[in-house]
């Protein structure tokens, strides 16, 4: 049970990967920030592996816990939406059960929204970490940290909103009060759920940037498993059905916001169609020029052979007209 409010609220889902949900939990631990509480919602999983691992680490958690069962699974949206109302922390962080922070990620987020007090939320930079499981352990098979840096001071509002940038869950600490003015999760979004919670967060203040790297993202791509990143994208096109369901809303509802982003993603869209002709366009000039300069190599090429023929012809006309000259001698 927890003695005092904790500052930070930490938000896990979780089904059937107790692999991914001990490493995130032995990342949190092991912050330099403490005052934390970690509430986990067991969304339709084995309730006992999770009951397990907490017993492990059982010590280091010390009380900084609370557990919730759903026997049967409810979806992203719903199990996200359940753990922020279970939650009364002032600042928020939704913690993928597979995603993890660096040690001091929490110290410098936290202290980012104490001095930032019109942030309602702030980003950090990323890695991208693309692993595997082999003989029911994780395997890293590779980590970058180019893919997910930042260099700017905030999140661009119109960027977001038309996908030229993503923000990863686990790269954001919130404010919980804020949500009383944006709503919480839509409960009927089992794909982009986190997206559509952060766009309607960002009407309502900045989100800063802290541009160190401080979290990151797994990606795993073994198939046929509760463990798989891929099969949601796969099986759901997700961007395309949430995108579908705006442009629905825009029309339907004369939803505001929905409009913005298809306008949005319409722009976008229109950027790359413009850049694709642009680029098939250079390809094609490349292609021509290429082909040109082939032509006028082999175009030296006969000038030359020309030429030679023709200083052979000259010199043979004159060894010709010596030996007629000596002849007539």
């Amino acid at each position: 049970m927890k003695i005092k409010e904790s500052k930070i609220g930490i938000l896990i889902r979780t089904k059937n990967r107790p692999l991914c949900l001990e490493r995130a939990i032995v990342h949190i631990i092991s912050q330099t920030f403490k005052n934390w509480h970690m509430h986990i919602l067991n969304d339709g999983g084995n309730f006992e592996e999770v009951e397990r691992i907490i017993k492990n680490y059982e010590c280091r958690i010390d009380g900084r816990v609370t557990l919730y069962d759903n026997r049967s699974s409810v979806g992203r949206g719903n199990a996200l939406s359940q753990l922020i109302s279970y939650s009364s922390e002032e600042y928020l962080l939704i913690n993928d059960d597979d995603d993890t922070i660096e040690h001091d990620f929490l110290e410098k987020t936290s202290a980012y929204l104490d001095d930032n007090e019109r942030c309602v939320g702030v980003v950090t930079s990323n890695y991208d970490v693309f692993e595997t499981i082999e003989n029911n352990t994780i395997k890293t098979i590779a980590k970058r940290d180019d893919f997910g840096k930042r260099d700017s001071m905030f999140i661009d509002y119109l960027s977001y909103l038309s996908s030229d940038i993503a923000i990863i869950p686990i790269c954001m600490l919130f404010r919980k009060r804020t949500i009383s003015l944006s709503g919480s999760i839509d409960v009927n979004l089992d794909f982009m759920e986190d997206y559509d919670f952060f766009v309607r967060l960002l009407m309502h203040g900045e989100f800063g940037v802290i541009t160190e790297t401080l979290a990151s993202y797994h990606h795993r791509i073994d198939s046929n498993s509760d463990y798989d990143t891929t099969r949601t994208v796969m099986n759901q096109g997700y961007k395309d059905l949430y995108f579908n369901h705006k442009v629905r809303s825009a029309i339907s509802n004369n939803d505001n916001l929905s409009k913005i982003i298809c306008s949005s993603i319409i722009e976008t869209r229109n950027k790359r169609i413009l850049f694709n002709k642009i680029d098939t366009n250079y390809k094609n000039t490349i292609e021509c020029i290429s082909n040109m300069a082939k032509v006028m190599a082999l175009t030296q090429e006969k000038i030359n052979t020309i030429s030679n023929n023709t200083e052979k012809l000259a010199h043979s006309m004159q060894v010709l007209t010596q030996i007629l000259i000596d002849k007539n001698k």
